[in-house]
């Protein structure tokens, strides 16, 4: 069986893959915030955005990619806006 490629620490594809992970986390906890703050489920979110609980859990524990539309729709749903902003990485 091929190993699976892992990138080493340092490298520019580690730290870009690091980001991405960053972003999934806190795209995640955003999400899970606010539906602890209304004492939201996840059957009760995924009734509200038309999707089974299964696909939230999915999304929620990152076996399922949380797009952009996904993300816009959850945090409409929950009565707030998603924004995503960027700025320089720290050196």
């Amino acid at each position: 069986m091929p190993q699976e490629h892992k990138p080493r620490r340092g490298t520019p594809e580690y730290e870009r893959i690091l980001e991405e992970e960053r972003l999934i986390l806190a795209a995640t906890e955003l999400v899970c915030g606010l539906m602890k703050k209304q004492n939201v489920s996840r059957a009760d979110l995924a009734r509200t955005i038309g999707r089974t609980r299964g696909h939230v859990t999915q999304v929620l524990d990152g076996s399922r990619n949380m797009t952009l539309r996904t993300l816009a729709d959850i945090a409409f749903a929950l009565g707030h806006r998603a924004e995503v902003a960027a700025r320089p990485r720290t050196a």
